[in-house]
């Protein structure tokens, strides 16, 4: 193959490894993790176990419940700060709860929207480090 066919194709395979990078973004989101060990589990005060943030992590835990009890299957949307834009949407488990997880710290809006309940939108500073906010519905 010719000299600059080569030249050409390592270029085309570095913008695209590049446009890959960038199409990464800067947020994500996941189901909730346990926060504390069972008793029955030995704690190693090295081991983190994945469940405590990084500092450089903003983890927002959403619980919500209605009636005094957790509600699952709520559908919990995260609207991220202006700086990470784009948005994140998760049902709530059993326990009520759906983490998501921001690379950037600010001002988010969480809104919850489940059948039979009145939805809700609320502003959350988002700090780093990890957050519960508590989100109470009411029944229509």
């Amino acid at each position: 193959m010719p000299r600059h066919l080569l030249q050409r194709r390592v270029v085309l395979q570095s913008l695209a490894s590049a446009a890959a990078l960038l199409a990464i973004p800067h947020f994500s989101h996941g189901q909730a993790v346990a926060e504390e060990p069972t008793p029955n589990e030995a704690h190693d005060p090295n081991d983190t176990g994945g469940t405590t943030a990084t500092p450089n992590l903003a983890v927002l835990t959403v619980v919500v419940t209605g009636d005094d009890e957790p509600v699952g299957e709520a559908e919990v949307t995260v609207t991220f700060p202006e700086a990470i834009g784009g948005e994140a949407k998760l049902r709530t488990d059993t326990g009520g709860e759906a983490t998501f997880e921001s690379r950037e710290s600010g001002i988010a809006k969480v809104r919850v929207i489940h059948e039979g309940w009145v939805s809700s939108l609320q502003e959350v500073s988002l700090e780093l480090g990890s957050q519960r906010v508590t989100i109470a519905l009411e029944r229509l």
